[in-house]
């Protein structure tokens, strides 16, 4: 399990308010817009959940993941 942290579009944060990721999901405004976190299996899925929506997110946490999603 890791704790996904991640800027979000409109679009998909509307998306994930009505299809979450996890039970703990929270969505919360910041300057650098909607910021989802949510605690989620690091799974080759998730990876390539996260590459299939391009620039309607951007992870922030782990680094773990990010480094993954830049090797790809």
């Amino acid at each position: 399990q890791i704790e996904l942290k991640a800027v979000v579009s409109k679009q998909l944060r509307k998306h994930l308010q009505e299809s979450k990721l996890s039970e703990d999901q929270k969505i919360v405004d910041s300057e650098q817009g909607s910021i989802l976190s949510a605690t989620v299996p690091m799974t080759q899925q998730l990876i390539w959940w996260v590459r299939g929506l391009g620039s309607q997110i951007e992870v922030i946490e782990p680094s773990v993941l990010k480094a993954q999603l830049e090797d790809m």
